[in-house]
């Protein structure tokens, strides 16, 4: 089963994060996640932030140059407490 998933680069933008929440909503084997690069915004991280309560098996999340402000690093940093 997948355990690191790379999609550095790639652009999905926040509706692509907000599709990828929904799959770590049930994943349990996922540990390394990079979405570095993908102008994911503030809206995808806080979909992504929420679901950080109930995935338990995600150890690294990668999200450098997401063009997320204040509010959505707030909402991750809550979430990794």
């Amino acid at each position: 089963s997948l355990q690191e998933l790379y999609l550095e680069g790639n652009e999905i933008g926040p509706k692509g994060a907000t599709e990828i929440a929904k799959m770590l909503r049930t994943n349990t084997t996922l540990k390394i996640l990079n979405l570095n690069y993908n102008r994911i915004r503030t809206e995808g991280a806080v979909d992504i932030a929420n679901i950080l309560y109930t995935n338990t098996s995600l150890q690294e999340l990668h999200l450098k140059d997401n063009m997320i402000n204040n509010e959505g690093a707030a909402k991750i940093s809550d979430m990794l407490c």
